[in-house]
């Protein structure tokens, strides 16, 4: 073993290769605001998220040309103008891009979201998101054949709002969905288009999603417990009730090669602070610690899940002003990873 933790001696056979010429695309769907009819709540606070995925991606080895983020907005009348500025064109001159940088920032800005926290990517996007745009973007990272053949694998980053309703056919099962600007989008058309059968320049390669968004309305009170500092025993204490609806999930289709990381177990809430999920801050933290440790995803992703589980409280009260929501605070959360891989992600130097 490696004093990273990872398994110098796994033979390779057990590893996808990550020798191509490409790491992949690595696709952030950040989705802020939604159509005002839709009353949803804003989330322009996910910002964060898309700030820190990018620069672990660029550590795990994606080139900043082949990190797109996209930052789903209300597009206000009037404003048609400057977010095409802010989205220029692939050719863009170093003046230009100077240019979509101000009005990118510009745009930004009117929606009050923080000075430190407007960062411009090269690939940065500002469009409303919409369930069919949604689906374009990934359809069309799936059909770039040449690209992905020369690639290592794909990711998605997905922050939304979600929620879970029953089948049609079953209404003891429930189906994910994720909120996009006009509507709910299953979790599942997510996927479809990245099949081993369907998407043939990516078969037998990873596609990793990371999705932080509710599953439900559940709260987790969590439990107390006693751990040993040396040997990291566990011992029960005081119990502490869950407040959760049973439910049971539908898994997604058996496709091989896909690996899905949610912020929280079916039928609970997501939280998140003024700097982002605490999903995804946890997600990027061992990964930014243990991506050139030789360790393999499944690895890090459980340190990520026991960091999380032990570090995170949600505070979204004040009991000294009254200020906050007392119902939502002192709540506990953990991911869950669901893996269809049939070897093991090693985020290799390239």
């Amino acid at each position: 073993m490696s004093a990273g933790g990872g398994d110098s001696t796994c033979d390779v056979q057990w590893q996808y290769d990550f020798n191509h010429g490409k790491r992949g695309k690595a696709i952030i769907l950040n989705h802020m605001e939604y159509d005002p009819k839709t009353k949803i709540q804003k989330r322009l606070a996910s910002i964060c998220d898309a700030n820190i995925l990018v620069e672990t991606f660029k550590k795990l080895g994606f080139a900043e040309d082949d990190i797109h983020i996209y930052h789903g907005i209300h597009v206000q009348p009037g404003s048609d103008s400057l977010i095409a500025k802010a989205n220029g064109s692939e050719k863009d001159t170093s003046v230009a891009y100077e240019e979509r940088q101000k009005a990118f920032q510009a745009v930004l800005k009117q929606k009050k979201i923080l000075p430190e926290n407007i960062k411009f990517y090269k690939g940065s996007k500002l469009t409303q998101l919409t369930s069919t745009e949604t689906l374009k973007i990934i359809e069309e990272a799936a059909k770039d054949e040449k690209y992905n053949e020369d690639a290592d694998c794909i990711v998605f980053a997905v922050l939304s709002h979600g929620d879970e309703v029953p089948d049609a056919s079953d209404d003891s099962v429930l189906q994910g969905l994720i909120h996009c600007y006009d509507g709910l989008l299953h979790i599942e058309m997510f996927m479809q288009p990245l099949r081993d059968d369907t998407c043939l320049s990516l078969k037998g390669k990873p596609k990793l999603f990371f999705i932080q968004a509710c599953r439900g309305t559940g709260l987790d009170d969590g439990v107390l417990v006693k751990e040993d500092a040396h040997s990291g025993k566990v011992s029960a204490g005081p119990p502490r009730t869950i407040t959760s609806t049973p439910v049971e999930m539908r898994n997604i289709p058996a496709y091989n090669n896909f690996l899905t990381a949610y912020s929280t177990p079916p039928g609970f809430s997501s939280s998140k602070g003024s700097r982002g999920s605490y999903f995804i801050r946890s997600l990027c933290s061992k990964l930014n610690e243990h991506y050139n440790s030789g360790m393999d995803l499944i690895r890090i992703l459980t340190r990520a899940s026991n960091h999380m589980a032990k570090e995170f409280t949600s505070k979204t009260y004040s009991p000294t002003s009254g200020m906050g929501n007392p119902a939502l605070h002192e709540k506990k959360q953990v991911p869950v990873i669901v893996s269809k891989l049939t070897k093991l992600v090693v985020f290799t130097a390239n």
